[in-house]
């Protein structure tokens, strides 16, 4: 609809045995420019019922809400609302109020807060609530508030530093003055293995203290896995036994396998296509691998396996010259002296051939158009470096 708004409306009917009802929806909003503007209302017949009032009371027969805010560059968010509240229950009167709200960010990230709601059938009914967030940097922050409702006053300060997304330490000191005046502290500690969450408090004559342990033990491919908890599906990688190599899911490199070659994956999408990986630029010098990604499609709360056919290899860059000292020519092939149908590498430029397979002691042979020729060496220990061997001399083989 354009600048003139948006509206949506609904209806949908309900059946619980001899209980048959419908609730009917509608709802308005507009914002133009710096204002906003927002009406809605739900509405419902007979005896309707949804999934929550089967566990708890009934759906309200009214909702009415509206909301008009402005946002001001510089002085900040201001919002005015009005609730109107029917609930098909004698011991439950009708409940309006009106309320204000206003918000602010300030510079180096601190933010401000303050609201108030009066309710228009007690006058007495009414509450105010004011708070302001200061972030401290290294992922902390303060925060204090206060709240006024039926003629008390409570205030709050707590300080905190969150659990990082991906695993480490977090903790919150938390105190209350007012009518249930206390303290309290929580010390939180998540690793690739589990999530472990301590805490203790006292408010007013309450005492209480908390211990919260999970994770997730998996028996998978072979071997016993611990990890965080898990709500979706998983995955075994493996690499044919080879440790330390860097696994990736959709790009995010999520961990390394251990001593034989394995790791736990979490979590992966149920009955959906996740790529596993392995970034080659990752791999040490001497390790080839077939296919660098393949796809998993677990079931629900299910894992499976994928595994990656990797090889440690032997190579070297061979710098190869003839009998004069000069380089081969570019082109010229490279062969195992076993197995003369076998190309190993080709010659480029300044005598250079990459060789793979290589053993302790080496006897290669080397065709060109200018005659063969074999040269032996011994290939120094593997490092995490491709060696560079040479210059080496390329001999002429006798004729038969």
């Amino acid at each position: 609809m354009g600048s003139a708004g948006v509206l949506s409306a609904s209806h949908v009917r309900s059946t619980l045995g001899e209980l048959r009802g419908s609730q009917s929806a509608v709802a308005y909003t507009w914002q133009p420019g710096r204002l906003n503007l927002a009406l809605d209302g739900q509405y419902t017949q007979g005896d309707y019922r949804d999934i929550a009032s089967l566990y708890g009371p009934a759906p309200a027969t009214r909702i009415e809400r509206a909301l008009v805010g402005y946002l001001a560059p510089r002085a900040g968010s201001f919002n005015l609302s009005h609730l109107r509240l029917e609930q098909d229950d004698p011991a439950m009167a009708p409940a309006r109020y009106v309320g204000a709200f206003w918000s602010r960010t300030f510079e180096r990230g601190w933010s401000a807060n303050l609201s108030i709601n009066q309710g228009l059938e007690d006058r007495d009914d009414r509450s105010l609530y004011v708070g302001v967030l200061v972030p401290l940097g290294r992922n902390r922050q303060f925060n204090v508030s206060a709240q006024h409702q039926g003629g008390a006053t409570d205030v709050l300060a707590d300080l905190s530093q969150p659990i990082p997304g991906d695993g480490g330490r977090g903790w919150r000191v938390q105190a209350r003055l007012g009518a249930e005046a206390g303290a309290a502290g929580e010390f939180g500690w998540m690793h690739d293995h589990g999530r472990l969450q301590l805490g203790a408090g006292r408010y007013g004559e309450r005492t209480q203290a908390y211990a919260q342990a999970d994770g997730a033990l998996v028996w998978m491919g072979g071997g016993l896995f611990t990890a965080r908890r898990i709500d979706d599906a998983f995955a075994v990688v493996t690499t044919d036994g080879l440790a330390d190599v860097p696994v990736q899911l959709e790009n995010r490199t999520v961990g390394q396998t251990d001593a034989r070659g394995r790791l736990l994956v979490t979590p992966l999408r149920a009955w959906q296509s996740n790529r596993v990986g392995v970034d080659p630029m990752d791999l040490p010098a001497d390790v080839r691998i077939d296919d660098i990604a393949l796809s998993a499609t677990p079931s629900d709360r299910a894992g499976t396996t994928v595994g990656f056919q990797l090889r440690e290899v032997r190579a070297a860059l061979l710098v190869l010259h003839d009998a004069d000292g000069a380089p081969l020519p570019v082109g010229a092939t490279v062969l195992g002296s076993r197995d003369v149908d076998g190309v190993t590498a080709v010659v480029g430029f300044d005598g250079e051939a990459y060789v793979e397979g290589l053993s302790q002691t080496n006897h290669l042979r080397v065709r060109s158009d200018a005659g063969d020729c074999s040269v032996r060496f011994e290939a120094p220990r593997q490092t995490d470096s491709i060696p560079r061997i040479g210059p080496l001399r390329c001999v002429g083989e006798p004729a038969p």
